[in-house]
């Protein structure tokens, strides 16, 4: 099998293990990036930042939650609901699932008929051809974000990766109290340049838009393992989604720019990145948070020095069903 499959297959579920990837949960549609067409997922959902229509974004991947059928050159395949299955990007075109039955006939490279046996995973090209089909799958693992647990304290800067080529040498800030910003059950958008910097090294900061082009003022820059940006937010009691608005070159490995977010003293969110050139700034929904009536605080760790940082313009929560605008 292809080494790459494989690899992404068990950083996927590596991440699930360490509550990393989407949680699991109910049946939720998503669109396939350059598709006409959504898929049921219950986890693990590979979101490309790119808005359809009313959702989000578009997805190259995410564990199925029911068998679902598939087109693979003139033929049809099965997937299996509850494994992995990604595309091709840009493409409605199957990469890789586990079949749910068996497949009489499908096409290899060479424009020869095989089959292919249900339970297995099958890896296919861009036009349909099956490359490889016959392996055991590795198992897939779906869990929630860890909650709960103490806010770790401030370890000594390390130093650490991210900048891209050509940037310009971090500022670090001096310390600042971060304003409140109120919400009355409405959307609520955070600045990331209003929060209040600590664990910095070399690679955290609170960069100019100069920095970084359509920057709605400054962003938040953590390249540093153990440093955190703090924000107090007043709100109405409820749940949110939590957006952030994110930009990445694509560059670094799945889970470099991964951030915990910390609501009120508890960790509620681990969020692992899915690398991808987003070209520019884009919003992702990376999960829910609950918040009292009143005054909260909501920190982003970055939780290990890795070979990217993370990079926050804004962040916003919203009620559940709307969108940051």
């Amino acid at each position: 099998m292809n080494r790459t499959v494989w690899q992404k297959l068990l950083f996927v579920a590596l991440a699930a293990a360490l509550g990393l990837s989407s949680p699991a949960g109910a049946a939720q549609d998503y669109p396939v990036d350059g598709g006409n067409s959504t898929i049921p997922c219950s986890g693990n959902v590979l979101a490309t930042g790119k808005k359809w229509g009313n959702y989000p974004t578009t997805i190259t991947g995410c564990i199925l939650a029911r068998d679902t059928e598939f087109v693979l050159g003139s033929f049809g395949v099965g997937c299996k609901g509850g494994s992995m299955i990604e595309f091709h990007p840009g493409v409605f075109r199957v990469k890789y699932c586990t079949l749910s039955r068996d497949v009489p006939r499908v096409l290899n490279p060479a424009g020869q008929i095989i089959q292919c046996k249900g339970g297995t995973l099958i890896t296919a090209t861009p036009d349909g051809k099956v490359t490889q089909c016959g392996a055991q799958p590795p198992p897939v693992v779906i869990t929630k974000p860890p909650t709960g647990g103490t806010l770790p304290p401030n370890p000594p800067a390390t130093g650490g990766g991210g900048r891209r080529p050509g940037e310009p040498p971090p500022v670090t800030p001096p310390p600042v109290t971060p304003p409140a910003v109120s919400g009355t059950g409405a959307s609520i958008v955070v600045p990331g340049e209003s929060a209040s910097v600590t664990g910095a090294g070399r690679w955290t900061f609170i960069g100019p838009s100069s920095q970084r082009p359509g920057a709605r003022g400054g962003f938040l820059y953590l390249g540093d393992g153990g440093a955190r940006a703090s924000y107090t937010v007043n709100a109405a009691e409820g749940q949110y989604h939590l957006w952030i608005r994110f930009d990445d070159d694509g560059l670094h490995a799945h889970g470099a720019r991964a951030i915990e977010v910390w609501v009120n003293g508890a960790r509620a969110l681990a969020w692992g990145n899915t690398s991808q050139d987003t070209k520019g700034w884009v919003n992702i929904r990376i999960g829910e948070v609950f918040l009292r009536q009143g005054q909260n605080s909501i920190v982003f760790l970055k939780p290990n020095t890795t070979s990217a940082a993370f990079l926050m313009d804004e962040f916003a929560l919203t009620p559940p069903g709307k969108t940051p605008l």
